[in-house]
């Protein structure tokens, strides 16, 4: 146990130690806010694929993505890998729009849509969503992460979460952009290392793939089919092409990321490496999952919640020290989420928020950005305090509530002249109509909340458009032939 506690105190310590020494290494720069949000842009094609797809992966990847797995069966897995493109649409659909419009002085996905419509309610609207969403977001993934440790080391449920709060705030605050880009990096490493250990390990000890499906054919059959054996509609998971496919388009944290590309070289390196790199991301935990359902099949055990599968896999098949070493994979999973999440609200309660109300001093605005970031860690982890069973839901909520926000306004913006009051009617349409349905939880045709949501979010932008060509038309009409 010794062991194990040393080893895992040996992760945070270089965690956070590579935090300070790049503060140190930056020096007066980082004490500037735009170096401290954005940190002068200056990723290259590996970076920027290794921290989007290390950013995208979370909590929900690597516990309550192996857990419905681990219920569901391959269906999962084949729900799941819709998410392989993200890093393809995110840096290249968009990337390049970003390249040729971000301004200099923007900083965050609010101070953007604000520099795009100058519109006082999509720049309260876009706020309060990034807050209330991330601070969600946030919570849950502090879940996954005291779980974990809680399952392969056996530190309390509670002591989990101070420890993950207390050290994501840490080096969130002494480092800012820069520091959490490559922390991220360092934590993508150490997740690509450890699924493919624990993926190995688990197939060592079934005796092979084959072995594992064929354990899986006589005990539980319906896992290997597409739908679950009926637990999950064909329309629920073409809906999710959409939640974790499309829709991911509009997610703060991972459009960020396009703010500090270098150049367009860059996006185009960085398309390659991130499809790659999200296929191994996804695909090899959420087989873990599904094959980890045969170990408990062949082991006789019995789990009391899907979502422990992962920590169980560690702690089962690894001598306690190796099991807390690949701990380091899930781990760096929820710090690189987080992170990023909690820099972003930060900047925006400081820089989008308060400074609009209050003039402030490069000097007071830093200062507010690092007392935000404690304030709102000591927030999420209050949230947390109460986990439910399977966090995978509780995460598709906030992930679908921002994707109903944020979507529309920030992909046809970059291509379309869409008038600043369609926009913020879109937001208010599409939040409002996802809540509602979720909280009904009203599926209608079996389909996720978020396609309905986005259906009627478009309408706004859809008839602005259609005024827009009536408009032209009659113009054509009237002074065309002149």
């Amino acid at each position: 146990m010794i062991e194990s506690w040393l080893a895992l105190l040996g992760y945070f310590v270089i965690t956070l130690g590579m935090a300070r020494w790049l503060a140190w290494r930056e020096g007066g720069q980082a004490q500037t806010p735009a170096a401290f949000y954005l940190g002068n842009r200056f990723l290259n094609a590996p970076a920027l694929a290794l921290t989007v797809v290390a950013t995208y992966a979370s909590a929900s990847t690597f516990v309550g993505g192996p857990g419905a797995a681990f219920h569901y069966g391959l269906s999962w897995v084949w729900l799941a890998l819709i998410q392989m493109p993200v890093a393809m649409l995110t840096i290249g659909l968009l990337g390049q729009k970003f390249l040729q419009t971000r301004p200099p002085q923007v900083v965050t996905l609010v101070g953007w849509l604000d520099h795009q419509f100058k519109h006082a309610g999509i720049r309260w609207l876009a706020s309060a969503s990034i807050l209330c969403g991330f601070i969600a977001m946030m919570s849950v993934q502090l879940i996954g992460g005291a779980r974990m440790l809680e399952g392969v080391v056996g530190v309390p449920y509670g002591v989990g979460l101070g420890v993950f709060g207390g050290l994501v705030a840490c080096y969130t605050y002494t480092g800012g952009f820069r520091s959490v880009v490559l922390t991220d990096v360092f934590q993508a490493c150490c997740m690509l290392v450890g699924i493919l250990l624990i993926l190995a390990g688990l197939l060592v000890d079934l005796g092979g793939l084959t072995a594992a499906v064929e354990i899986l054919q006589i005990h539980q059959p319906v896992l290997l089919t597409p739908d679950s054996g009926g637990q999950i509609s064909w329309p629920f998971l073409l809906s999710f092409w959409i939640l974790v496919g499309f829709g991911t388009l509009g997610l703060p944290h991972t459009v960020m990321r396009l703010m500090v590309m270098q150049d367009s070289r860059t996006q185009q390196r960085a398309i390659i490496w991130g499809t790659l790199l999200s296929f191994i991301f996804i695909f090899v935990p959420h087989m873990i999952g599904v094959l980890g359902q045969a170990y408990v099949v062949q082991h006789d055990v019995e789990l009391s919640a899907p979502d422990e599968i992962m920590p169980f896999l560690i702690a089962a098949l690894f001598d306690p020290v190796t099991a807390t070493l690949l701990m380091a994979a899930p781990l760096a999973a929820v710090l690189s989420s987080v992170d990023s999440m909690l820099l972003q609200t930060s900047a925006t309660l400081v820089r989008d928020v308060l400074k609009t109300q209050i003039p402030m001093s490069a000097t007071t605005e830093l200062r507010c950005a690092k007392l935000a970031i404690l304030v709102i860690a000591m927030i999420a982890l209050l949230l947390a305090w109460q986990p439910p069973a399977m966090l995978v839901w509780m995460n598709l909520l906030a992930f679908g509530a921002l994707q109903a926000v944020f979507l529309w306004p920030v992909v046809l913006s970059c291509w379309l002249d869409i008038k600043a009051t369609a926009v913020f009617q879109a937001m208010v349409l599409g939040l409002s109509s996802y809540l509602l349905l979720a909280y009904m939880d009203w599926r209608p045709g079996q389909m996720h909340p978020i396609v309905l949501s986005l259906c009627i979010s478009g309408l706004p932008i859809a008839w602005d458009g259609i005024k827009l060509y009536w408009e032209q038309k009659k113009w054509r009409r009237t002074y065309g032939t002149r």
